[in-house]
């Protein structure tokens, strides 16, 4: 029973080491009546010798295969002329293995199926490496955007308790504003700052209410002052309920402007009105 063991197992072998021989058709006779004889026998033979074939495929059979014109052949034999080979020593001849003889080897074939799975592996990795780099990238600028949003909020943070702070009191001031349109439900607005510096700044809020929503244009808030010059404060669109709220900040004491209003203006904004007024007033 030993020795039958033991022979089947050498059989294996010798089959295992001809596989890629055999899918690549380079096997004699015996050679193939052993590998088809083991493949019966030998557990995960048949398995490996899928790997080859798949490899040998498409190493080799998925070349185009293109017929030589029919007089290749006797254009070659009418041109070649004999060459007497040099003599050379029996010590001196050198036997080389050609590249076909190499592949069709089962080292060599074993070593084109280690090349083809190194390129195989190499790609893969290079892909994963430029997928984690652009994740990289992304991360990088989303991280930045959400500093540059942090930072805008609580700027935003600190203007509102300024102003809530001064509201109510004799530090600071409110001024409303309508629509003259006789519809119902029409614009409404106000303006509510404190004329307390803080570092040289003084803080408002703008907020409207009843505002149509706009198609290709925004809304733009702007201060007169005494002289009749005007500044702006910014753009904004409202909600679904024409609802909006701005806070912003000056250099000058809102109380000391004459009043403000709104107009319609194209995307971006204008560096002056021109556009119809929504509302304004009096401050």
């Amino acid at each position: 029973m030993e020795t039958n063991v033991a022979t089947r197992n050498n059989r294996c072998q010798e089959a295992q080491a001809l596989l890629g021989s055999y899918a690549l058709g380079a096997t004699d006779d015996a050679e193939t009546a052993l590998v088809e004889a083991a493949l019966l026998d030998c557990p995960g033979l048949q398995r490996e010798l899928a790997d080859y074939e798949s490899l040998t495929d498409a190493m080799l059979h998925d070349v185009p295969q293109v017929a030589p014109p029919p007089s290749l052949r006797a254009r070659i034999l009418a041109e070649a002329a004999p060459i007497e080979p040099p003599q050379r020593k029996q010590s001196d001849k050198i036997l080389r293995p050609t590249w076909r003889q190499l592949l069709l080897s089962p080292v060599g074939a074993a070593a084109a199926l280690a090349i083809v799975a190194l390129f195989v592996s190499n790609g893969y990795w290079l892909f994963a490496s430029q997928s984690i780099q652009e994740e990289n990238h992304q991360l990088a600028y989303d991280v930045r955007h959400l500093e540059q949003e942090n930072t805008q909020l609580t700027n935003e943070l600190t203007s509102s308790q300024n102003l809530l702070s001064a509201l109510g009191t004799e530090r600071g001031g409110r001024a409303q504003f309508a629509s003259n349109e006789a519809i119902d439900n029409p614009p409404l607005a106000q303006l509510a700052w404190t004329d307390a510096a803080t570092e040289n700044t003084w803080v408002a809020m703008f907020s409207v209410a009843n505002l149509p929503t706009l198609q290709d244009t925004v809304y733009q808030l702007w201060l007169r002052r005494q002289d009749d010059s005007i500044i702006s404060i910014g753009t904004f669109t409202v909600d679904e309920e024409g609802r909006a709220t701005i806070i912003f900040e000056l250099n000058e004491p809102i109380g000391g402007f004459a009043g403000a209003g709104v107009t319609i203006e194209p995307p971006g904004g204008s560096p002056q009105p021109t556009g119809d007024v929504a509302l304004g007033g009096e401050i």
